[in-house]
């Protein structure tokens, strides 16, 4: 997958949603509708692209085999991949670093000052922090 094609795919905010979610924990589709409060259709739909593109991959379950789990493969996004996080962001900082850790060209940028909208309230920081990343590719 090239870089073009990853943003295109991973760049729609649900799908993000939905890998965010799916890099912590594997989850069926159900528990997804309510993290994400999307409807059924639409989660399932946008985890058919991701699983079409390798970055969503599914098991049964152990205990009886009905439940279908799905799972991140973050090891299978090869593109240099920048994952930002704030002190005060509504995603935990410490998930966000790990989630880079799993990535094999992912990195951590965090922002002390900022919110989820660190871009506004901690600029200077966000944007530093990409202008680094993008002057490393």
């Amino acid at each position: 997958m090239t870089p073009p094609e990853f943003l295109q795919l991973a760049g729609h905010p649900l799908r993000w949603q939905l890998l965010s979610e799916l890099a912590g924990s594997d989850r069926t589709v159900h528990e997804l509708t309510g993290l994400v409060g999307e409807a059924q259709n639409l989660v399932s739909y946008h985890l058919g692209k991701l699983r079409e593109a390798g970055l969503v991959s599914t098991h049964r379950s152990s205990a009886d085999g009905r439940d279908a789990y799905y799972t991140a493969d973050l090891h299978r996004i090869e593109v240099p991949t920048l994952v930002m996080g704030a002190e005060h962001d509504t995603m935990d900082p410490a998930h966000l670093r790990w989630m880079a850790a799993e990535l094999p060209q992912g990195r951590y940028h965090h922002s002390p000052h900022g919110s989820h909208l660190a871009l506004v309230d901690d600029a200077d920081t966000y944007f530093a922090g990409l202008v680094e990343f993008l002057h490393g590719l």
